[in-house]
């Protein structure tokens, strides 16, 4: 399970840069 949660924490972390990046 720490795999994905890993994984999780990847996705949340691009999809919050991502929203970063379009201000």
């Amino acid at each position: 399970t720490s795999i994905k949660v890993k994984l999780l924490g990847q996705l949340v972390v691009k999809s919050i840069t991502n929203d970063n990046q379009l201000d």
